[in-house]
């Protein structure tokens, strides 16, 4: 006997997200909260401020989540 199985997909998915609160991004990419703060604070990742809290929005986020390098840097000696 075979068993049907289905996948039940969320009711918003990170596509149908707009912009993301720290909170949001950090559990999404799997970083830390302080980790985001620290690629905001080098100019890698820009929030904007749509109220007096800062979002990122998912072009933002998809732009910085495509520069993060491929391979771990190489080990020096």
């Amino acid at each position: 006997m075979t068993r049907k199985t289905t996948t039940v997909e969320p009711a918003e998915t990170s596509a149908e997200k707009k912009a993301y609160t720290y909170d949001e991004l950090a559990e999404l990419v799997g970083l830390s909260r302080r980790t985001i703060r620290n690629h905001v604070d080098a100019g890698k990742l820009i929030p904007t401020f749509p109220t007096s809290e800062p979002r990122f929005t998912a072009k933002e986020v998809e732009r910085w989540i495509k520069s993060w390098p491929v391979k771990p840097p190489a080990k020096t000696s």
